[in-house]
């Protein structure tokens, strides 16, 4: 199940929706790693991992800072009615954070989209609201 990790230093600016879907993640260094999707909004993403991934996309050694920006290419699939929807993004790491033990959560947000990509996660976006306004 999608958990949402709360931080007390960021507030979410949008509404996020709850996703287990695996992600591709490339770091500016050519670092590539898998870890999985918590939750998505029109502005960013949660992902959670464990701590070889999270230090290799971000050493847990150095602080995360305005004056240090690390871009990561996240790569993955969103499920929809119609099919899947295949989304490339560039992204800021916003944040890395140890939830227990062995797992990590890691902020993502959205800088550049490829391919239609933001289009294609809007109307994920607008169809998983709507399922859920359905359902409650």
């Amino acid at each position: 199940m999608s958990v949402i990790y709360a931080f007390r230093e960021r507030r979410a600016r949008f509404p996020r929706i709850n996703l287990e879907q695996p992600v591709a993640l490339v770091h500016a260094n050519a670092t590539v790693a898998t870890a999985s999707i918590s939750n998505i909004s029109p502005g960013g993403m949660q992902v959670c991992c464990d701590r070889y991934t999270a230090d290799s996309l971000h050493a847990s050694s150095e602080p995360l800072g305005k004056r240090k920006t690390i871009s990561i290419d996240a790569h993955f699939l969103l499920p929809s009615t119609t099919g899947t929807r295949k989304i490339d993004v560039e992204c800021r790491l916003a944040h890395v954070a140890r939830v227990s033990g062995n797992e990590y959560a890691i902020g993502l947000e959205f800088i550049a989209f490829q391919h239609g990509g933001q289009e294609d996660l809007e109307a994920f976006l607008a169809e998983a609201i709507s399922l859920n306004q359905g359902i409650e």
